[in-house]
């Protein structure tokens, strides 16, 4: 069983008495990246004959290569997207490896190796590529362990809050100043209020 198969069977505990070959997992595998129903089969190497018997013969492959397909992709499409293209890039890198190590080594390339390091290798080596390749690897940001959470500050300034990251640090700084200053001027002239009949600044910070 393929690791996209694995993973599949283990989020689809019905899946893993598939009778030891995967086929279920390898074409729910494909529904799930939206191919169709026959596209899936000549991908899985399936025949739809078998899937049809699939269907008649287990309710819950039923719903879940129909009505529940759309459930399923969006629980299952981006991590299996995500580790398939982890995989292939690996091997790509790996490709790249033996020949730029040959290369450098001095062994003597293939015309075939010498057309991939010159029109392939060479131009996918950039400092923008890095960076990209970089950022991929990254975790995603909003992604968080089962049981984790998430500290959030809410800034309301007169009235308004402030929702955009940047600009709730903007506004707690000015707040701040504002705060200060208006402090100042109190501490100078504590005789006297605001006599233009303004409303005083009001803000607030709760975590």
């Amino acid at each position: 069983m393929s690791e996209t198969e694995e993973m599949a069977s283990s989020r689809l505990p019905m899946l893993q008495a598939d009778g030891g070959d995967g086929k279920r997992a390898d074409y729910l595998s494909k529904r799930v990246c939206n191919f169709s129903m026959r596209e899936s089969c000549k991908l899985a190497n399936v025949s739809e004959k078998s899937v049809r018997r699939w269907r008649e013969a287990d309710p819950n492959f039923l719903h879940l290569d129909t009505e529940g397909i759309t459930d399923l992709r969006k629980k299952l499409g981006n991590e299996l997207i995500d580790m398939e293209y982890t995989r292939n890039f690996h091997l790509v890198l790996q490709k790249d490896f033996k020949v730029l190590y040959k290369d450098a080594i001095g062994s003597t390339l293939t015309e075939d190796e010498t057309a991939y390091l010159l029109k392939v290798i060479r131009k996918h080596y950039t400092p923008q590529d890095i960076i990209a390749v970089d950022k991929a690897m990254q975790p995603d940001g909003d992604a968080m362990p089962p049981g984790s959470y998430r500290e959030t500050l809410t800034v309301t300034v007169e009235g308004r809050q402030v929702e955009d990251e940047s600009a709730r640090r903007a506004a707690a700084r000015d707040l701040l100043e504002r705060f200060e200053s208006n402090k100042r001027i109190a501490e100078a002239n504590p005789e006297k209020s605001s006599s233009n009949g303004e409303k005083a600044l009001e803000g607030e910070v709760l975590e």
